[in-house]
């Protein structure tokens, strides 16, 4: 301490060698700029203007500097405390946190070129000061081209400004894909040296490695054996970590390789990650094509698929860490959508499921939805696997329209089941049970969890499933009919017969269904309930659900409720859109239908009392139908809310309007209030507010998989595999029946619609009589037809069948007379023999008789 304040002293009136006056005198020439300036803080800035000219005097070397620095500095902040501190003299140029103007960044800089045993260089005009005027704090000459003051700072200077005294080096640049590697280039780290060497072999072809890997010096050589490549890489000095190539030699002389170790997926997934964001659904033959394009390397299919796996884990998050942020996600997605309900269900923080119910999708619901929810799960194909729990009903247009989901770590169970639907019902507020019905496929653990929570509410079966159970002990298509033709019945009296009818065919197959588990109320129209206007017999809406959201159900927890909440914003936003440039008065969907009721309803005639009800006669009939209440005695205008065939007859027999007797369910300002809620998005993860004393949650169970691709669609059944491969088998015969047609066929101008065709047999335009037996003989298929007029339709038929066997029987007949005329052709034909025979014997007696004259003569 003591020779840092007697080195002050002696330099305080003297000059340094090397500048023209002394630092003192320099300060002072400039006092009419800080006119403001105490003369306690003079003092202090003479101080360090006399500590930074001592510091850059050539005389002071190696450590004498660092203690120097450190006498001075300390004896400097002795003096500073308990001063004020003045705004006037707060300059950046003095303050020691400056980059380009720090004391430490010029001794090091000067030690590092003096250990280097580099010439001295006097400190002359070249040099330029810093600061208002001239303070004596002096730095080399900076680049005026420079971009920004940070690649000033981070060049490698020599004192001077003149091109022939200055080396720079180039530092590498992240965002370009192909870098040349020189003597002297940067990096921030030893990582990112090695990943751009290893860049540098997969482009060019060859095979490197590395050598020595430490952490202080990097050597990348040729694998080949004998090869000159060589490149070294260390740190600039002890003080600066950023690493810089000291060597380099890269002449190959090593082979061009086929197949580089250092071209990982890793490596793939990172290069085209880009593209997987932008379409995640990239196909693994795309990846092999467009490495082969790009790099000339021909990797397998292995290689591209965990590349495109890893890819999709970078795009998507890890499946893990994302149950850490559930807590967050949950605050977020209830701020951008208030009055939602979003719950999450732990077991000692950890997770057993996240129920989550927009208040969007349950206000559309109460606004015009009918009260009807079919309930299903799906399996998750994540990590952790787990079971996605769905509520969805049925929108105006006969569309689904999901009103909550939860994903559940466990199987579906009741205990699963009684969670989901307490939140249900709490966020449709059902109270009162009576007016809600519920569709399903008989689920473990859910009939149990309805009964114990809606104990008044409806509660139908898929009757599909039920099919695929009744299958596996009776078998048959008559028994098959039967069933369905029960279930499609929509009064008692047509499911009596119809179950009668099962009796008779097999007994053992009618006492099937008086299981107490398969009531009839929950799966025949004939006991259905009238107030959710729906007949429906499937469970379709949400195998609909299932389906659409397919391509979600193998992410990570967050990504996928993420995924299913921006597929329903995009569908509200789309549907409304849709609706708006509709014109109608009743819904697309149910206009069809009303056209097929028209069609149905011809075969019907009405008789009217003059009063409400109205007498319609026909197949089945006849039926009474009430006009003022909207009902009829077959059920299906109660069941619907549409006109069945005998009220639609009706009202066109009254003059009225068709559109005023259908449900206001199916109207379009029904729809129009339904879609008129909207989803808001939710933030970026960056933005997800903090969560206090939430806990934490932790990720369930990782669940066994095997090995391979995930399976994404469901197990189809047998009848379902048989239909489809009946469907294959008849399109490979057409496709292959046209194709040959079109090899056989004549290659001339087609006479079909310009020739009169009539068949001598039927007298029938369309055929000739060599086409007539095939003609007739073709079995069009039959189509479904309603239940009410199947009767009429067996008795079409019948006359139809008796048509036929007539025309067989006539056909006989001509067949008949045919024969007989061919017999009697050859007795004509006999007859004349008979007579050439007679005339030939008359002419042999002339000839007898003329050789006796002539033997006379």
């Amino acid at each position: 301490m003591e020779y840092a304040l007697e080195l002050r002293r002696t330099t305080s009136g003297s000059q340094i060698k090397g500048f023209s006056s002394s630092p003192q005198s320099l300060f002072h020439e400039e006092r009419g700029h800080y006119m403001g300036i105490s003369q306690e803080n003079k003092g202090i800035s003479s101080q360090f203007e006399i500590f930074l000219s001592v510091v850059l005097a050539e005389e002071v070397q190696g450590d004498s500097v660092l203690s120097l620095r450190d006498d001075v500095v300390e004896v400097v902040q002795d003096n500073m405390v308990g001063e004020v501190e003045d705004d006037n003299f707060n300059d950046l140029d003095y303050n020691l946190e400056e980059g380009d103007e720090d004391y430490h960044d010029v001794v090091t800089e000067r030690r590092h070129m003096k250990v280097k045993g580099r010439p001295k260089k006097n400190i002359d005009s070249r040099m330029i000061s810093v600061g208002p005027s001239t303070t004596g704090i002096l730095i080399p000459q900076v680049n005026q081209n420079a971009e920004s003051d940070y690649d000033d700072s981070d060049e490698l200077l020599e004192g001077g400004t003149d091109s022939e005294d200055k080396v720079e080096y180039k530092e590498y640049d992240a965002e370009n894909d192909n870098p040349i590697l020189e003597v002297g280039m940067k990096f921030a780290s030893f990582e990112q040296f090695k990943e751009v060497c290893m860049n540098w072999g997969i482009k060019h072809m060859r095979q490197i490695h590395f050598a020595t890997n430490d952490k202080r010096r990097c050597i990348c050589k040729c694998k080949q054996s004998g090869c000159p490549f060589h490149v070294f890489a260390s740190p600039i000095s002890k003080f600066d970590p950023t690493i810089q190539i000291k060597t380099l030699n890269i002449n190959h002389t090593g082979p061009i390789v086929s197949d580089n170790f250092h071209l990982t997926h890793q490596w793939i997934a990172r290069k085209y990650f880009n593209i997987f964001r932008i379409d995640p659904t990239w196909s693994v033959k795309g990846i092999i094509a467009i490495v082969q394009k790009d790099l000339g390397y021909t990797i397998e299919y292995m290689k591209a698929w965990r590349a495109k796996r890893q890819a999709l884990k970078w795009v998507y998050g890890d499946e893990g860490a994302q149950y850490e942020k559930l807590l967050r996600y949950r605050a977020d997605l209830l701020n951008t959508n208030p009055g939602s309900n979003v719950e999450i269900w732990r077991d000692e923080s950890k997770f057993k499921g996240f129920y989550v119910c927009l208040a969007p999708l349950k206000e559309a619901f109460k606004s015009g939805c009918r009260p009807l929810i079919s309930l299903d799960g799906c399996w998750l194909k994540g990590t952790y696997g787990g079971n996605l729990l769905a509520a969805v009903a049925i929108d105006p247009n006969d569309c689904i329209f999901p009103v909550a989901y939860a994903v559940i770590a466990d199987a579906e169970s009741k205990e699963t089941w009684s969670w989901f639907l307490t939140n249900l019902g709490y966020d449709l507020e059902i109270t009162n049970s009576h007016h809600i019905a519920f569709m399903s496929d008989r689920q473990k653990g859910l009939i149990g969890a309805v009964k114990d929570l809606f104990p008044e509410a409806e509660h139908r079966n898929c009757v599909r499933h039920m099919y695929q159970n009744f299958r596996q002990k009776h078998k048959g298509k008559a028994l098959k009919d039967l069933v369905w033709n029960a279930a499609r019945a929509s009064n008692e009296v047509r499911f009596r017969i119809c179950m009668e009818r099962l009796e008779q065919e097999d007994r053992e197959a009618r006492k099937w269904f008086d299981h107490s588990e398969r009531p009839f109320q929950t799966w025949t129209r004939a006991l259905f309930k009238t107030h959710s206007r729906c007949d429906m017999l499937l469970n379709n809406l949400c195998e609909s659900f299932n389906r659409y959201i397919l391509d979600a159900r193998d992410k990570a927890i967050i990504t996928l409720l993420e995924m299913i909440k921006n597929k329903l914003m995009k569908r509200l936003c789309k549907k409304k859109e849709w609706i708006n440039k509709y014109q109608g008065l009743i819904c697309p969907k149910i206009e069809k239908k009303l056209n097929q009721i028209r069609l149905e309803a011809a075969l019907f005639r009405p008789n009217f009392s003059g009063g409400p009800k109205v007498s319609v006669e026909g197949p089945g009939g006849p039926f009474i139908v009430d006009m003022q209440k909207a009902s009829c005695t077959c059920r299906r205008w109660d069941l619907t809310g549409l006109p069945c065939p005998h009220a639609l007859v009706s009202i066109h027999g009254n003059g009225d309007r068709v559109e005023d007797y259908v449900n206001v369910y199916y109207k379009v300002e029904t729809f129009k209030n339904v879609y008129s809620h909207f989803i808001n998005p939710t933030n970026p993860e960056d933005y997800w507010p903090e969560v206090m004393n939430g806990g934490e949650v932790l990720p369930p169970k990782i669940v066994r998989k095997k090995r391979g691709k995930k399976p994404k669609l469901r197990r189809k059944e047998a009848e379902e595999l048989q239909k489809q491969k009946q469907a294959e088998a008849q399109r490979q015969s057409e496709s292959r029946s046209a194709k040959r047609g079109e090899e056989l066929a004549p290659k001339k101008k087609s006479k079909k619609g310009t020739i009169y065709i009539k068949c001598s047999i039927c007298n029938k335009d369309g055929h000739n009589a060599r086409g007539h037996y095939k003609y007739v003989n073709i079995v069009v298929p039959e189509t479904r037809q309603p239940f009410e007029t199947q009767d009429l339709v067996s008795e079409t038929a019948d006359c139809v069948r008796g048509d036929r066997y007539a025309q067989d029987e006539t056909d006989d007949c001509v067949r008949g007379d045919r024969c007989a005329q061919d017999e009697s052709v050859d007795c004509v034909r006999g007859a004349r023999r008979a007579q050439d025979e007679s005339a030939n014997y008359v002419r042999g007696d002339q000839c007898a008789q003329d050789e006796s004259a002539h033997a006379g003569l």
